[in-house]
């Protein structure tokens, strides 16, 4: 469906127009607070401050412009595959205009099938998009099996046996400061921006404790999922039955690769002092990203008065974010190093 153009004449007396969130991570669009402004558009005399994620163009004033923009500032963050600060494409006139906007090229990746209800008998490694409470989950289907828990062949541990007895869905990527806004706005009590790195849609929230998102009012509640247990993490991190334990080899240090730098966003490999967008780095045999780094990751399982956490951040040693390491926290800390991921059950 064509985008409508914005014509006439936008004359915003040197307003200023902040907390606009433009995510559509659902459905091709063109995105900017105008969207596309027309031939015979003018917009004029505005300060924009705006956070986009979107799957094609994004300009935080237009993602096309063929008018005229003057006068105008913004600021915020707009993450899509092809970005501008004002505008992605311009293809008219900008005057005296300027932009502090942080801009995000997203990863190109793979496009998985939209579905309102997870399929039946699927098939490891296979991934939808389920559309669920105004957002889009990116799940992949890890299938029942065995593997060695908390091996690492870095330091020679052994690890016990374990098994995985019922397949899951768990989410491709860590639950993003965008998918959170959307389905957290209008809570009476928790915060929908909780993250100490506020703004940055595509980076995966933090500052959430075990009972933020678990609660019968949490995020988990409103989508319908769960928290993974410590043991479906790492047997989904270890790339499930595609891991190289399972095909003549040894596992993976790293969650998709025995050099850290390929898969994990830690405290010696990071671009700036926070977290990171998520699929920034190379993804697991399961095709699953962010396992290693950028964020501890909440499980389901207890230990002493706490919760397991793991996957290590973007303030960790390198050591942290191996696949087998499993430290906890009290349940109640908030911490700008703490993420979840969702898990759904197979059908």
């Amino acid at each position: 469906m064509p985008i409508p153009e914005f014509q006439g004449t936008f004359d915003g007396n040197g307003r200023t127009v902040s907390g606009v969130v433009i995510n559509n991570l659902s459905a091709d669009g063109n995105l900017g607070f105008f969207g596309f402004i027309g031939n015979s558009g003018v917009v004029r005399n505005l300060s924009v401050d705006i956070n986009i994620i979107g799957v094609n163009l994004a300009g935080a004033i237009a993602a096309v412009n063929r008018g005229t923009i003057e006068e105008v500032r913004a600021s915020g963050v707009v993450a899509a595959p092809s970005v501008g600060g004002l505008v992605a494409e311009n293809r008219g006139t900008i005057r005296n205009s300027f932009s502090l906007v942080e801009t995000r090229v997203q990863v190109d990746l793979p496009e998985f099938p939209i579905v309102t209800s997870l399929p039946s008998n699927p098939v490891e490694g296979q991934g939808v998009r389920l559309l669920v409470r105004g957002i889009h989950i990116d799940l992949i289907y890890v299938a029942p099996g065995t593997f060695m828990f908390g091996f690492c062949a870095q330091n020679s541990t052994a690890g016990t046996s374990q098994t995985i007895s019922q397949g899951f869905w768990i989410g491709r990527f860590p639950v993003t400061q965008a998918q959170y806004q959307v389905v957290m706005t209008g809570h009476p009590s928790l915060s929908a921006t909780p993250s100490n790195f506020s703004g940055r849609p595509n980076n995966p929230v933090e500052m959430v404790n075990f009972n933020d998102i678990t609660s019968a009012d949490g995020f988990l509640a409103r989508v319908g999922a769960r928290l993974p247990t410590a043991h479906e993490w790492e047997f989904a991190a270890r790339g499930g039955n595609r891991r190289q334990g399972n095909n003549g080899g040894v596992d993976f240090i790293w969650a998709g690769s025995n050099t850290a730098n390929d898969v994990a966003w830690y405290d010696q490999h990071r671009p700036t002092l926070s977290t990171q967008p998520v699929g920034g780095l190379a993804a697991n045999e399961l095709g699953i990203y962010d396992m290693s780094g950028n964020v501890w990751e909440w499980t389901s399982t207890p230990f002493s008065s706490g919760r397991v956490l793991r996957g290590g951040s973007w303030m960790s040693f390198v050591r942290s974010a191996r696949v087998a390491a499993h430290p906890y926290d009290n349940w109640m800390a908030r911490n700008n190093q703490y993420g979840f991921r969702v898990v759904f059950p197979a059908i």
